[in-house]
């Protein structure tokens, strides 16, 4: 009892206190696009789109410069961490390709087999995800998928008959079933075994939405989805805490508005994590910054969140990809640079935790911790104190089908620090 006291004092004192954006210094050149960004081993990474074929970088310490990663192919536009390998996709001219690396980039080994092929390569791939010991891949003619140790991928495109159509069509995981939104039929769809087959999902969504992100909450409790609605005149953001069913409009307090243009502003990124919650737009008016919004105290308490980010002529500027990483928030601008800012706490008494998130919760089998600090160990015991197991952690998570039903607390312990964290077993 005294461990699942100590962690509800924990949570009541931590008051998040946040800084400004600041440029991270990933080009001094003006409209070189960003591509997007991974953490893999403890690293930052992104891609900047130069003039040349793309490259690769990685964060250096104190996250105020990159330092550029010479891969044996060139071209990386997208970049995914998957455990022990880091996913590639890589554009030369026309020719798109696909690889996986155990060296943080520098070694590509080609990984394409199963993929629609195009040319010499394959079609232009639009995104990559990792969840659970599996890769997705988007291109711009299906979605494909496999275990990151098989050899043969596999389409998982046909969605009653009709096939999904990516970049526009949107894909996330919840818990480990897939959810994805489209846009032709206005329909969402949901797979429990992993594409080989989908149902459709009856939503209260507004019958003419049309979704541009789809995402879920990293701690696994909620979904998100952003785009428009009401013949494209407005654009909001929704969120289901029950799989998709009942869908409930975010009050965004008046700040996602018209474009320059006139058209409502679109949403092309989400990020949230419990209480915390990030949305980027276009500008709404020129110049200005691209508008960002956020809140760490519940969806209630959206605000304006533009400091430090430049303000440009170009209204189409937008904020294009969140990360986390050691705690402090990543935004990748399209066309100027990546920034961050961090979430220092504060508390009464000095009381510092590492951010740590145990998911799914409930969990029936298998534990994950999603962290921003390597976990050597990890003990669970019961809310009485008693130590129920102990073991090392890795990737394949914590194996709890053996224990009874109910509430649990894993105590973690990572390279510095020690964090009791509760949650329930089915």
């Amino acid at each position: 009892m005294k461990k699942q006291l100590l962690t509800f004092l924990i949570s009541a004192v931590m008051v998040p206190v946040l800084a400004q954006w600041q440029a991270t210094n990933l080009t001094s050149l003006p409209y070189l696009p960003i591509g997007n960004m991974t953490v893999h081993k403890g690293d930052l990474y992104a891609v900047l789109v130069d003039l040349t074929p793309s490259k690769l970088y990685k964060l250096d310490a104190g996250g105020t410069s990159w330092t550029m990663v010479n891969t044996s192919v060139p071209g990386p536009r997208i970049i995914q961490d998957a455990g022990n390998k880091m996913y590639i996709a890589t554009l030369n001219g026309l020719n798109c390709q696909l690889y996986y690396s155990y060296d943080g980039g520098q070694t590509l080994i080609i990984d394409t087999a199963g993929i629609t092929r195009y040319q010499s390569g394959i079609s232009l791939a639009t995104n990559l995800q990792y969840h659970n010991g599996k890769i997705l891949l988007g291109t711009d003619d299906a979605y494909f998928i496999k275990d990151t140790g098989d050899v043969q991928w596999r389409n998982i495109t046909d969605m009653n008959s009709s096939a999904l159509f990516p970049p526009s069509d949107p894909i996330t995981w919840y818990g480990d079933t897939m959810y994805a939104y489209k846009n032709n039929f206005q329909k969402l769809f949901i797979s429990a075994d992993y594409g080989a087959t989908w149902i459709l999902r009856n939503t209260d969504l507004p019958a003419d939405f049309r979704t541009t992100r789809i995402i879920t909450d990293v701690s696994g409790s909620r979904l998100y989805v952003g785009g428009s609605y009401g013949n494209d005149s407005t654009s909001g953001i929704w969120y289901s805490d029950n799989g998709g069913s009942h869908w409930t409009l975010v009050n965004d307090n008046g700040l996602i508005n018209k474009a320059t243009d006139n058209t409502p502003q679109k949403i092309f990124a989400m990020y949230a994590d419990g209480q915390t919650f990030y949305a980027a737009m276009n500008n709404n008016h020129s110049p200005s910054a691209p508008d960002v919004i956020s809140t760490t105290t519940g969806l209630a308490d959206l605000a304006w969140d533009t400091t430090g980010l430049p303000a440009t002529a170009d209204y189409q500027t937008y904020g294009d990809y969140f990360i986390r990483y050691n705690n402090d928030m990543y935004l990748a601008l399209d066309v100027i640079d990546i920034y961050k800012k961090g979430a220092h706490a504060s508390s009464i008494g000095d009381v510092v935790v590492q951010t740590l998130t145990l998911y799914p919760d409930p969990a029936r089998d298998r534990l994950y911790i999603r962290q921003d600090a390597h976990v050597s160990e990890v003990t669970v015991v019961n809310l009485a104190g008693q130590k129920m197991m102990t073991s090392p952690y890795t990737p394949d998570g914590i194996d709890i089908s053996g224990l009874a039903a109910g509430m649990y607390v894993v105590e973690v312990y990572t390279t510095d620090s020690f964090v009791p964290v509760r949650f329930i077993k089915e």
